[in-house]
């Protein structure tokens, strides 16, 4: 729970809801394939997925309790993000474009983010 909820709060503190909630997608639907670890902390702290995990003084900070219950809940049921966010795999800021952007469709942008998925 701890590091979904880091996750929430490192990659989408400022985000509207619906950013909240694909940040938290992507770990799921990364965890359901065979190419990222099956776990929620697996995924966050898979080398250079997340930018913030760079910063290992981050590992230990706890998140704020409104992201540590929203950990809870999707991780209580993970069926609440399926239906909107079921293949985002991946994102980045707004003001990047990174090389990877190029190979993956772009679903859609909630907040500072753009939204990722494998396939067309």
């Amino acid at each position: 729970m701890l590091c979904l909820a880091q996750n929430i709060f490192f990659e989408s503190a400022y985000e509207p809801v619906a950013g909240i909630e694909a940040v938290a997608a992507v770990v799921f639907n990364r965890m359901s394939s065979d190419a990222y670890p099956h776990t929620v902390c697996g995924v966050v702290y898979q080398a250079a997925q997340f930018s913030w995990t760079a910063g290992y003084a981050k590992w230990r900070r706890v998140p704020p309790q409104k992201d540590i219950d929203m950990a809870k809940t999707f991780l209580q049921n993970r069926a609440i993000l399926r239906e909107s966010y079921e293949n985002i795999t991946h994102f980045h800021h707004v003001s990047i474009s990174p090389a990877w952007s190029k190979q993956l469709q772009h679903v859609k942008t909630y907040g500072q983010h753009k939204f990722y998925a494998y396939g067309s």
